[in-house]
């Protein structure tokens, strides 16, 4: 399973987002190339505890065979609903909102080696692997809707 722990891994995410362009059309899904950039840097700077999610009403992603099965095993499905923190506005141009997105993930691979993460809104509390497998599938997950 990947990781954003690993250097490689979180190496070759950045390779992809870099492969963008703010007019890169996606395969599925509303979000244009910023938005789902600003997407992915909001989840990152939750994790961070810069950037403080609204918890669902209520979520059987925290009942942990369904959290590791989510996690682990089952693709993300198209069209999920997200926080309404994640769909902010992008903020600033294309580059550099890509360069927040690469700083950002190296601020999180630092805090890996420093744990542990506050409790996610959706799946309660994660051990550092959960996180990064989390955060490695996630990313995955937006650059496949932009066919990166």
């Amino acid at each position: 399973m990947k990781t954003l722990w690993d250097d490689t891994a979180r190496a070759s995410l950045m390779t992809r987002f870099e492969a963008l362009s703010a007019d890169s059309k996606p395969k599925w899904g509303k979000f244009n190339a910023p938005q789902m950039v600003q997407h992915c840097l909001g989840s990152i700077r939750a994790f961070l505890d810069e950037l403080t999610l609204t918890p669902p009403t209520s979520s059987i992603l925290k009942v942990g065979l369904i959290r590791h099965a989510v996690i682990y095993w089952l693709p993300f499905p198209k069209g999920a609903p997200t926080a309404p923190e994640l769909l902010a506005p992008p903020e600033g141009d294309f580059p550099a909102l890509v360069g927040k997105l690469r700083d950002a993930l190296g601020r999180i691979a630092e805090r890996n080696r420093q744990g542990p993460f506050s409790p996610h809104p959706a799946f309660g509390q994660l051990t550092n692997d959960d996180v990064g497998v989390l955060i490695h599938k996630h990313l995955n997950h937006h650059l496949d809707q932009f066919g990166k």
